[in-house]
């Protein structure tokens, strides 16, 4: 009498198991990465945006007559809220016509990751006659 064979064993083998932990391993690995980067972006975008509303707050602060229409750095004490750390402010104030109406440029710096960007605010203010 002839015996049987023992039907095949079926399961995961170890290359197979091998394959689905290198692929879960690059997976995760990538996907680390992206959280990272995904990081790094937020970062630069909250830094852009404080400088931004540090530059706007002090055209508002210029047509309201709060901050003197000067060309120079501005103080920001005179102005609240305080400024963002990290954050400079430049303005630049030329007049045009008619009289009294001036071209501001309000430039704010600011520094991500010790890189020094920057953020330039163009408007015009009314500085009287």
């Amino acid at each position: 009498m002839k015996r049987a064979r023992p039907a095949a064993v079926s399961g995961f083998g170890l290359v197979e198991a091998l394959v689905a932990l290198t692929i879960l391993a690059i997976t995760l690995l990538l996907g680390a990465a992206a959280v990272g980067q995904h990081l790094r972006i937020v970062q630069s975008l909250e830094a852009r945006r404080g400088a931004l509303l540090a530059a706007e707050a002090v055209a508002e602060s210029l047509r309201a007559g709060a901050v003197e229409v000067e060309s120079g750095s501005v103080h920001w004490t005179a102005v609240p809220p305080p400024l963002p750390p990290g954050v400079d402010l430049e303005l630049d104030v030329t007049p045009i016509e008619p009289p009294g109406l001036a071209q501001v440029q309000v430039t704010a710096s600011y520094q991500v990751r010790g890189d020094r960007r920057k953020v330039v605010l163009d408007t015009m203010t009314w500085t009287g006659p």
